[in-house]
Formats: structure tokens, sequence, C-alpha cells
């Protein structure tokens, strides 16, 4: 069975890329973060297609944190 790579693209604050990176790191086998630019805090985050949803539902529940995250 082959999986399908998905990329979603966010913005989210530059101060922030290193924790988000680092929750999504502890899932294991969840996906991948790839910073695109530092400065603009604008990030690719590498899944399957299997683990998007959690990825997106992950992404959503940092604004339960007061993590601005803004979908591309």
């Amino acid at each position: 069975m082959a999986f399908q790579t998905v990329r979603l693209e966010y913005l989210v604050p530059k101060g922030e890329i290193f924790y988000i990176s680092w929750i999504i790191d502890a899932c294991d086998e969840l996906a991948m973060v790839e910073t695109l630019d530092a400065k603009k805090g604008h990030i690719a985050i590498w899944t399957t297609q299997f683990m998007e949803n959690y990825v997106k539902d992950l992404m959503l529940s940092l604004k339960d944190e007061n993590i601005q995250v803004t979908a591309l």
C-alpha cells in the first residue's frame, strides 16, 4: 500500500515555530515540520493522508493556547 504525502502550510508566530515542531516531533509518526520562512513564521507540515486530520486538529487546538495559527 502506497502512502500519499500531504503538505500543509501555516503562518504561526515566529517565536512558536520550535514549540510547534517539538509537539509534532513528540507525536511519533504524525508528521514533520519544515520552516519555510522563519521571519514570517511560515511553516510546512508534511504528513500522510491518513494523519492529515489529526495534524489539522492539532494545529487548531493551538488556538486554545493563544497561539495564532493561519492555514494557507
